[in-house]
């Protein structure tokens, strides 16, 4: 519904209509004016849907606000054929140091500066540890690393933009994933991914978040966003080998819940329901 795109190709669509619903914010300005002030454009437009999937109920939350209505919540899936615990690693990468990867843009809201911080006061206390950043350079969060040690900077590896075909090389290569993100997220693709590879997640226990991962069992969700905690809760995954293994196991099969095959079965029959209530 973000203008002008989809409201366009409602009012043109002739055949049976979904609306699938990702993404998790608050009001706003625009949303007032464009779902509330601008309604009589909008509001046609939504009421030609067939039927709403969200992704979340954050999701829900965000879009309900200003469209209220029955929704179906169907997670976004992920592909635990290609994200599995024995993907080949990244010859770069196989050296048997400890590792944490982050996988993200250098929005602020994404948290990397956080974990650069957290990072710089982990390292001393865990042996040979290493940050693999992938998705962002070095220089677009140049200001953070210059208040890190020196030791903290050599030890990161910032990969940038990988391929696609990369990324289960990845999450193989690394021991835990760290997704520090502080808001807005209706899911967390990146979790499931990080999952379905057996690598435990480390998150902030924020809404969209705690929908995926359960904390101490499949992985661990940090209450305060900060440096500090986030640094504690890594120690405390990273430091036991077997709550490692343990909470990789048990995300694997929380990933095999959000297959795309399960997933697709879901989809499907909202599909043919929102067809058969167009037909009738």
């Amino acid at each position: 519904m973000d203008p002008f795109l989809a409201v366009a190709a409602l009012y043109a669509s002739e055949c049976t209509t979904v609306g699938t619903f990702h993404a998790n914010f608050e009001p706003s300005f625009l949303w007032e004016t464009l779902f509330r002030r601008l309604g009589v454009i909008t509001r046609p437009a939504w009421d030609r849907m067939h039927a709403r999937i969200a992704v979340s109920a954050e999701a829900r939350r965000s879009i309900a606000h200003y469209f209220p209505g029955d929704y179906e919540i169907i997670p976004n899936g992920v592909d635990t054929a290609r994200f599995h615990p024995e993907a080949p690693r990244l010859a770069a990468l196989d050296d048997h140091r400890p590792k944490i990867l982050f996988v993200g843009r250098a929005d602020p809201r994404k948290g990397l500066s956080i974990l650069l911080r957290a990072f710089d006061r982990l390292r001393v206390e865990i042996e040979g540890l290493q940050l693999v950043v992938v998705g962002a350079e070095a220089g677009e969060v140049e200001a953070d690393l210059a208040g890190l040690s020196e030791g903290a900077r050599s030890a990161i590896h910032f990969e940038g933009y990988a391929a696609p075909e990369d990324m289960a090389g990845y999450y193989a290569s690394c021991d835990v994933f760290c997704s520090p993100a502080t808001g807005q997220e209706s899911q967390g693709i990146v979790l499931l991914e990080a999952m379905a590879a057996a690598r435990p997640p480390v998150a902030f226990a924020i809404p969209g978040y705690r929908d995926v991962v359960s904390h101490g069992v499949d992985g661990w969700l940090v209450d305060e966003p900060n440096s500090e905690a986030l640094a504690e809760g890594l120690g405390r995954v990273l430091r036991d080998r077997v709550v490692l293994e343990r909470m990789g196991e048990a995300g694997r099969k929380t990933a095999l819940s959000y297959s795309w095959p399960s997933v697709a079965e879901k989809i499907e029959s909202v599909y043919e329901n929102a067809t058969r209530i167009r037909i009738d």
